[in-house]
């Protein structure tokens, strides 16, 4: 199961862990251990996520803004330092041995994103 779990991320990096647990069949519990604790996969980068929403993803979008409302008006720019958006993307932690981040204590590699971030942000 694990080789085919990285038959598919290496496949289509973009690959989600929901899409990846549907496309074999398994639960997104099962797919999300294969990728984090076997393989050593980690989300390093992420691409901005589509603005159209169902009326239910709008209901749950507009309880998660009272929700990050209500932590900020504790919490202030502590809170917005730690809030990441986007849609999950995949990464092997070897792809890119250039490119060397220490996260944690622990030695990571990862693709350069932070121009296509910088620019997505300021664009809108």
């Amino acid at each position: 199961m694990m080789q085919r779990v990285e038959y598919i991320i290496l496949s289509n990096r973009r690959v989600s862990i929901a899409h990846t647990a549907q496309d074999l069949g398994i639960s997104v519990g099962s797919a999300h251990s294969i990728v984090h604790n076997q393989l050593d996969y980690r989300k390093l980068c992420s691409r901005w996520v589509p603005c159209s929403l169902s009326s239910e993803q709008k209901r749950t979008q507009i309880a998660a803004s009272l929700e990050f409302f209500q932590r900020y008006s504790v919490e202030r720019n502590d809170f917005l330092n730690r809030v990441i958006t986007g849609d999950e993307i995949w990464v092997h932690a070897a792809l890119h041995p250039r490119n060397e981040v220490s996260v944690n204590g622990m030695e990571t590699h990862i693709i350069a994103c932070e121009n296509k971030i910088q620019s997505s942000s300021i664009s809108g």
